[in-house]
């Protein structure tokens, strides 16, 4: 309710009290709260009741914009409204480009999850499609073309077990084997000493008979895998003459003649196997 304005006239020493209170000439508590109840209603009068103006208070040059909407602010064309904090965040993000922020040739792919990424390193089936060529490998059919080429098994010679070997060879260098030993087995010369190279055998005859040795008897026995396969003929040298010896395809070392006792042998019986 606004306040009314009271009109105070002066006291009438003519007139009585009553008149003078009717006259508005004296004060009474009615008037008196009149009063106060228009002071309490001006001071919570925030209505401007005075009429202040913006140039009174020095803001005369200031546009009395009101806040912009959302709408507003995200078009960025009014300007006839001004910004809240809160708009101006949200007119930020709509407005600042990658380019703004020197990311203009970062993609914006969206960013894979840690369930996928573990599907993926997990995957074992060449996701990526990598192919032989990019590794450096031969693919299937060519693996498969250039083993096409190579030998069978049965057409090629192999470093151990015993084959047959058809044909002229020409070989260039030297051609080792290696030397195994044995020992002639005698009653009648001990320590005579058997080597093979290969398929070379040598008998090392260097010895003396201690008994007698007559013709077709043996002088000892070859071990197996010194054993030619063909009998053997030798003329052996021993005590200042010649004596006629067999190695024989069953493993014997005969004398073909009677050999005295004592007699001391220095020769080399050389046969193939």
């Amino acid at each position: 309710m606004a306040y009314e304005k009271q009109i105070w006239n002066q006291y009438d020493d003519l007139k009585t009290e009553e008149e003078n209170i009717e006259n508005g000439a004296v004060v009474t508590d009615n008037r008196m709260n009149h009063i106060e109840e228009g002071i309490e209603a001006h001071t919570t009068d925030f209505k401007n009741p005075h009429k202040v103006t913006a140039a009174q208070v020095g803001l005369g040059n200031v546009p009395n914009y009101a806040a912009a909407t959302e709408d507003e602010a995200l078009a960025g064309e009014s300007n006839g409204t001004i910004m809240t904090p809160s708009l101006t965040k949200a007119a930020a993000k709509s407005y600042v480009t990658k380019e703004d922020v020197g990311l203009s040739k970062v993609t914006n792919d969206e960013q894979a999850t840690k369930t996928e990424f573990n599907a993926h390193t997990a995957n074992k089936s060449n996701p990526h499609g990598v192919t032989a060529s990019q590794v450096g490998a031969y693919s299937k059919t060519e693996a498969d073309n250039k083993l096409a080429l190579k030998a069978n098994d049965s057409e090629v010679v192999h470093n151990t077990g015993d084959e047959t070997i058809a044909g002229n060879k020409n070989f260039t260098g030297s051609i080792s084997y290696p030397r195994t030993k044995t020992t002639l087995v005698s009653t009648n010369m001990s320590g005579i000493s058997i080597y093979k190279d290969g398929n070379s055998v040598s008998i090392r005859l260097v010895g003396a008979l201690t008994s007698a040795v007559t013709n077709g008897s043996l002088i000892g026995s070859i071990p197996a895998g010194f054993i030619p396969d063909i009998d053997w003929h030798y003329y052996c040298f021993g005590a200042g003459q010649l004596y006629r010896v067999l190695v024989r395809a069953d493993g014997g070392l005969q004398a073909s003649q009677d050999i005295p006792s004592g007699t001391a042998f220095r020769d080399t019986i050389n046969y193939i196997i």
